[in-house]
């Protein structure tokens, strides 16, 4: 009888699904068979096409893009290992913050790095700035950052964040299997 009523029920897979619990006093919840007034409501999830951001995490996925290499993904400091495992997985993501460099090319790929920032103003949005080599005083090379910023979905993001390799997600303080 319940999965008669999931599978015609125009509202279900989406947030208004009667198997979350009803939202209607006359309706009977086809999860626990109870009523509007005794249904607890029910856990459950929506599959999304497309990642979006969780603003409570925006602040450290700031962080972690300035203290990973746009291009490949690994950490821009050079650090010890003996050092960051010594400092609690808490603190790790700040100590590596203070102590990052992005004007350094990535030591691993000589790959130029963005500068990310976030904008909250009408809409939170997290921003980047690419960085190009122009020609400088006496016909050296130096970088400056262009003039365009590029607002970046959480796809990009995530595009980003997924090139971290597993053994690295640790000086961030985060674990590779429960981070992914």
């Amino acid at each position: 009888y319940i999965s008669n009523i999931r599978e015609t029920s125009k509202d279900a897979n989406t947030v208004m699904d009667g198997a979350m619990g009803t939202i209607t006093k006359d309706a009977i919840c086809p999860t626990c068979l109870n009523t509007y007034a005794d249904c607890p409501g029910h856990f459950g999830y929506i599959k999304l096409a497309l990642p979006i951001y969780n603003i409570l995490f925006l602040n450290i996925i700031l962080k972690i893009l300035k203290c990973t290499c746009a291009h490949c993904g690994r950490l821009l400091p050079t650090i010890d290992e003996h050092t960051i495992t010594s400092i609690s997985p808490k603190n790790r993501l700040n100590y590596l913050v203070l102590i990052t460099h992005s004007s350094n090319p990535c030591k691993y790929c000589n790959g130029l790095q963005p500068k990310f920032t976030m904008y909250k103003k009408d809409y939170i949005s997290i921003n980047m700035q690419s960085r190009e080599i122009v020609a400088g005083e006496n016909g050296r090379e130096t970088t400056r950052f262009s003039s365009e910023i590029k607002r970046l979905s959480a796809l990009d993001v995530w595009r980003f964040l997924v090139k971290i390799p597993d053994e690295q997600c640790m000086y961030y303080g985060l674990s590779p299997e429960y981070s992914r």
